[in-house]
């Protein structure tokens, strides 16, 4: 409720709110977080398995997904 309280916060005073999070394959957090904001940025490591990438797609969702970022290429 605390980080909902602040987004709203933020959003109001700012034209753009940016979230950095930890990796999607770990628990909850990043997800339940990914639920709080308007859309999501997947960055993904050359060398991560097509299977995360897949889950991590999958655990956001393909419609609240903007885009990708490929790092390390």
């Amino acid at each position: 409720a605390r980080m909902r309280a602040l987004l709203v916060e933020a959003s109001a005073a700012f034209d753009w709110v940016s979230v950095d999070s930890a990796p999607v394959t770990l628990p909850a957090d990043a997800t339940l977080l990914a639920t709080l904001v308007d859309i999501n940025v997947l960055v993904i490591d050359r060398r991560t398995p097509r299977e995360l990438v897949e889950r991590a797609v999958e655990g956001l969702g393909r419609d609240r997904l903007a885009g990708v970022v490929l790092n390390r290429l």
